[in-house]
């Protein structure tokens, strides 16, 4: 009866072990991958469609030529306040 249930044990251990490293095999990339992603849309949305929303006359400005009005000053955003800052 006790080399039955040390079978047992031995079984059951080797399951649990199997079931722990499956579980660290599946959540490890996950862990990882999720932050990242979420990481990259708010960069994509936050800055990069920001900057790409800038219209010609703010790169007039950045090129000397002051005397056109901007489009983007009542944004409330770093484009706004670029907008507003005096030359």
């Amino acid at each position: 009866m006790h080399s039955r249930v040390d079978q047992q044990s031995v079984e059951l251990t080797a399951s649990t072990m199997r079931t722990i490293r499956t579980t660290w095999v599946v959540i490890t990339p996950g862990s990882v991958d999720l932050p990242f992603a979420i990481a990259l849309s708010i960069v994509q949305v936050e800055v990069v469609q920001v900057i790409s929303s800038v219209p010609p006359p703010h790169l007039d400005v950045a090129q000397g030529r002051l005397a056109s009005r901007l489009a983007t000053q009542n944004r409330p955003n770093e484009i706004g306040e670029m907008s507003r800052a005096p030359a």
